[in-house]
């Protein structure tokens, strides 16, 4: 009864957060920008929880766990389906190493910025490992949100700068969500029931576990659906697929996004899927923040200072990897040497990491880490704007 009321007053708050959206447009960017993107709720589902009212309860908190799995799903599946190759070839081909390659520099220096710290305190335990790339991971996102906000509220002339920017924080999420993902079958969480699986053998079960699902997916589709058993079907496939990657302590974010990749490539309703998803997007993710809020066990003196060496090391990431990726795969036009410090919103995607990091692997540093990660988007939302007109506007 507990976790009903507390599920039950979620999503009230979700639905009339919801529906004053359209006042947000009336907001400064910066802070439209922060709004839109969710972080507030963070702090929402932190004042709810188990540390200061008391609301969600920890064990309100383990019941609602499952909701935090279906989440990453729809987040996985949602942004898998962005990726239809006929739409990505209208861009020129030479943007995606681009994208690509400014993300792995952004990842490798977080990781070498973090690795003494974390491996002198965790020394030969294996699971510094998935915190390192969890850390890493997160900070190389890009999210399309500010550049999305700034487009409706400036005019910019670089229109080719823009195309770029937009391309980047669009696909660059790629590799951040890929290597995270593989991290839960190379350091697999092994109990009972899945012993003696190698890494190479955890590594061909999650991508042969997404197309199994893409494949179900795809014959599910294929039926003649009205609206409301198409999003059932939509419901029930993401549902089930991040179960069973929950169950098998892979990734839901992982899973569901390859099997939205494949959709995405091979299915003719892709767009009405999508639509759907994208209808239920907001208030669902409002709910996802609030329970993630809640789950934060933070940690103020570490998670501070980390958070602050996390930032500035992504901020040094994205700056360098802007400037090696365009020198190393020239664009035909005029590139700000800058172009990096327009990527710094991260997003909810980095938050989906956050939360996956502390579903399923938990030390005595994940409550540090998730605190780096969640503090560091925070800050880097209100960087983000401010640093994105900047770059555009030269």
């Amino acid at each position: 009864m507990e976790t009903l009321t507390a599920l039950l007053l979620i999503a009230i708050i979700s639905y009339v957060s919801n529906r004053i959206t359209p006042v947000l447009v009336r907001l400064p960017i910066g802070a439209q920008h922060v709004l839109f993107t969710g972080t507030e709720y963070l702090f929402l589902g932190l004042l709810l929880g188990p540390y200061l009212i008391g609301f969600l309860s920890k064990e309100v908190l383990d019941q609602l766990r499952p909701f935090v799995s279906l989440a990453l799903g729809w987040i996985g599946l949602l942004y898998g389906l962005q990726f239809n190759w006929r739409d990505i070839r209208t861009f020129p081909l030479i943007y995606m190493p681009i994208a690509f390659l400014q993300a792995l520099i952004t990842m490798g220096i977080v990781f070498i910025v973090f690795y003494p710290v974390l491996g002198y305190l965790l020394g030969g335990n294996r699971l510094l490992y998935p915190l390192l790339i969890a850390l890493s991971a997160s900070a190389s996102l890009t999210s399309p949100s500010a550049i999305a906000v700034l487009h409706r509220r400036v005019e910019i002339k670089e229109r080719d700068l823009v195309t770029l920017v937009r391309y980047i924080s669009g696909i660059d999420s790629l590799i951040g969500i890929t290597i995270f993902g593989l991290t839960f079958a190379i350091f697999h969480i092994t109990y009972g029931y899945n012993q003696g699986l190698l890494p190479l053998e955890w590594f061909l079960l999650t991508i042969g576990l997404s197309l199994f699902l893409a494949m179900i997916f795809n014959l599910c589709l294929l039926l003649p659906l009205t609206s409301n058993e198409f999003l059932a079907v939509t419901t029930g496939m993401v549902v089930f697929s991040s179960g069973v990657a929950s169950f098998l302590y892979l990734s839901p974010l992982f899973v569901s996004m390859v099997m939205g990749l494949i959709i995405a490539n091979t299915s003719s309703k892709r767009e009405i899927l999508y639509e759907n998803l994208v209808r239920g997007e907001r208030p669902f993710y409002i709910i996802f923040v609030i329970i993630v809020g809640g789950l934060w066990t933070v940690e103020p003196l570490w998670g501070g200072i980390g958070a602050l060496i996390y930032t500035l090391a992504r901020v040094a990431g994205k700056y360098l990897g802007g400037i090696y990726a365009t020198a190393i795969f020239k664009p035909p036009f005029p590139i700000p040497r800058d172009l990096g410090l327009a990527l710094l919103s991260q997003g909810g995607v980095a938050i989906a990491i956050a939360a996956s990091l502390q579903q399923t692997y938990q030390t005595t540093l994940t409550p540090t880490v998730m605190t780096i990660i969640l503090t560091g988007v925070i800050i880097n939302e209100f960087l983000g704007p401010r640093y994105l007109m900047k770059v555009l506007s030269k």
